[in-house]
């Protein structure tokens, strides 16, 4: 059951509720006070020493133990002891390698590419990868923007390198590989964002990209402006869909990187991006999220840029919904094999308590405006799913 407390934004109750569901669900204390110290203006070798202290040096996830490489880059002054700095260059050493074989097909592609007068534009663990060689990336394959007038072109043209394809989606097309079967190639002519405005800023995107050389491809680089929006999108995305969890901290030494690495950072432009794509509900939440586990990221008044005050809660209302309700029911009534109900009459009782109320969620889902009653209908009622 989710509780939402009254706070300061009282129109904004949904927006709160969903970004502190996110951070229950992508941290726990330790992984949370690793952020915070990574984004603090000062921080002590002994803070640095408790936090270590504490750390689940066994059991934690490979993806959240990287991180501290992210520290390291902002604290370099920082020391960690013996036996941690053997894992963390163990495991930098690991994801280097994998690294250098997930890039290693684009180079290939991107070549083939340029001698046809085709400039991929990169995206995502990739981008990172060109503009922070030196810190590791989460990545399971590499993405690439082409214009939509290349797109079909540009699948021909790798496809003889050795990979399928199973579909062409409205968006992207996945290549495999032959030999593995592996996803190695996320060939995009537009960014999906759940919108129907998401490729009007395509123009601006690639006309404000510059072509550089990246590992040895002339591939096309997006300002620090346009990678802040599409890391910020991207966010929203996968924090609504629930994809590329491993990745999604990472974030946040993203956005701190593009605003330090441009002194005149205009925030107009992810503004204007956002507004043309219809996503300022998307970034809005993204960044409230970031603020969330620290304030030392954005500006003080970034949510003014985006005016916070005519935020609209809709977004929020349904993401909330899909993610926290409707999602977890239908996880509890797929748990309930059909056949296990005439053999238990315990189970025939949970099946009964809880299809019903996901069928009715799920017409819920079809009608904005019913959501909207039911997620404020919280404040008062249980519903207990």
């Amino acid at each position: 059951m989710l509780n939402i407390k009254k706070n300061k934004h009282s129109d904004l109750l949904v927006l709160d509720k969903l970004v502190e569901n996110f951070c229950n669900e992508l941290m726990n204390s330790q992984v949370r006070k690793l952020l915070e110290l990574s984004f603090k203006n000062d921080v002590s070798q002994a803070e640095l020493n408790e936090l270590l202290g504490k750390w689940d040096r066994i059991y934690s996830q490979e993806t959240k133990t990287l991180l501290f490489s992210y520290f390291r880059k902002l604290h370099p002054n920082l020391i960690f002891d013996d036996e941690f700095e053997a894992q963390l260059k163990a495991l930098v050493q690991k994801y280097r390698l994998n690294n250098i074989a997930i890039v290693s097909p684009f180079i290939k592609a991107g070549k083939i590419l340029n001698q046809n007068g085709i400039y991929p534009l990169v995206l995502k663990g990739l981008a990172m990868r060109f503009f922070r060689p030196d810190l590791v990336r989460i990545m399971g394959d590499v993405d690439f923007l082409v214009r939509d007038v290349d797109f079909n072109k540009a699948i021909e043209f790798i496809l003889p390198l050795g990979y399928y394809y199973e579909k062409i989606d409205v968006h992207s097309v996945d290549l495999h590989d032959k030999k593995t079967g592996r996803n190695a190639i996320d060939i995009h002519r537009f960014i999906s964002m759940g919108t129907d405005d998401e490729k009007r800023f395509l123009g601006d995107l690639f006309r404000r990209s510059t072509i550089q050389n990246v590992f040895g491809v002339r591939a096309l680089v997006p300002c620090c402006e346009d990678m802040m929006f599409i890391t910020l999108v991207n966010l929203a995305r996968n924090l609504r869909e629930a994809t590329s969890k491993a990745g999604i901290l990472y974030s946040l030494f993203d956005c701190k990187y593009f605003l330090e690495s441009k002194s005149n950072f205009n925030w107009n432009i992810v503004k204007n991006n956002a507004k043309i794509t219809s996503t300022l509900s998307h970034i809005v939440c993204a960044i409230e999220f970031i603020n969330e586990i620290s304030s030392n990221i954005f500006p003080e008044d970034i949510l003014k840029v985006f005016d916070f005050d005519s935020h609209k809660e809709e977004y929020s209302i349904m993401v909330l919904y899909k993610r926290f309700y409707l999602n977890d029911l239908r996880t509890k009534c797929r748990k309930i094999k059909v056949k296990d109900i005439f053999k238990s009459f315990d189970a025939l009782k949970r099946y009964l308590a809880l299809k019903p109320k996901y069928q009715i969620l799920k017409f819920l889902s079809k009608h904005p405006k019913l959501i909207k009653m039911f997620i404020k209908d919280l404040e008062s009622k249980n519903y207990d799913i």
